[in-house]
C-alpha cells in the first residue's frame, strides 16, 4: 500500500565529521540501512547528493519511527522528513498519486518551479547566434516532456515558460511551434540512443542513489 511520500532536503552534518572521510563512505552505510534494515521497508528510497526521496507503505507514526532510526545510524548525520500524502515536490519535479476507475494508484510527475525561480533566460536582444536562442527554448520544452506524465502536466509549465519567454523578447510563433514539435515528435528513447556516452555517464553518476 502506497501511503505517503517523504523527503529530506539536505542531510544535516554536525561538526566537521564530513571532512574526516569522503561523504560517500558514510552514505553507503546510511543508505543500505535505510533500504534494508528497518522493520518496514520503503517502497522507494532514492538519494541525490544530500537530498532523500521515498515512498512509504506504513503509517505516519511508523514513518516518524523510520526517521528516528535513520538518525540513530551515524552520529553527526541527521535527517528531517517533509511528509505529504498525495503530492510532493522534489528538486524540479512534482510527484503525485493518480487513481484509476478501479482505485489503482500510480505515480505521476510534472515540472516544479521554486518560488524563487524568476525564469531569467537569455534575452533575445543578446548578441548570440540565432541557434542559441532556439536551443534554449527547445531544451526547456524537452525537460518538461521528460518530466511530464500527461499532456496536462506538460501544458502547465509550458504556459509559465511561454509567458516568461515573451517578456524576454522571444516570438510567440516560434515558442508554440517548438512546444508542439517537442510534445508530438521528441522521443526520449531515441535521444538516449543517439548519445550513448551521455547515458553511460548518467548511469555512473547515479550509482550511489
Amino acid at each position: 500500500m502506497l501511503n505517503s511520500f517523504f523527503k529530506s532536503a539536505g542531510l544535516q552534518w554536525e561538526g566537521s565529521m564530513h571532512r574526516q572521510q569522503p561523504t560517500y563512505l558514510y552514505l553507503i552505510k546510511f543508505d543500505y540501512a535505510g533500504m534494508n534494515l528497518f522493520h518496514i521497508l520503503p517502497l522507494l528510497y532514492s538519494h541525490f547528493l544530500d537530498d532523500i526521496f521515498g515512498v512509504w507503505p506504513g503509517t505516519h507514526q511508523e514513518l516518524l519511527e523510520f526517521q528516528t532510526f535513520l538518525n540513530s545510524l551515524i552520529p553527526g548525520i541527521k535527517v528531517t522528513f517533509t511528509i505529504h500524502k498525495y503530492i510532493i515536490s522534489f528538486l524540479d519535479t512534482y510527484i503525485y498519486k493518480q487513481f484509476d476507475s478501479l482505485g489503482q494508484c500510480t505515480l505521476q510527475t510534472s515540472a516544479y518551479f521554486k518560488l524563487t525561480d524568476t525564469h531569467q533566460l537569455l534575452h533575445r536582444s543578446s548578441f548570440h547566434p540565432s541557434h542559441t536562442f532556439l536551443s534554449i527554448v527547445r531544451s526547456q520544452f524537452i525537460r518538461f516532456k521528460c518530466i511530464s506524465s500527461t499532456f496536462h502536466d506538460y501544458q502547465l509549465p509550458s504556459s509559465i515558460l511561454t509567458s516568461a519567454l515573451l517578456t524576454r523578447g522571444y516570438k510567440i510563433c516560434t515558442i508554440l511551434k517548438i512546444k508542439c514539435d517537442i510534445w508530438h515528435n521528441y522521443s526520449i528513447a531515441s535521444d538516449h540512443d543517439s548519445h550513448p556516452s551521455s547515458t553511460v555517464s548518467n548511469t555512473k553518476s547515479n550509482s550511489n542513489t
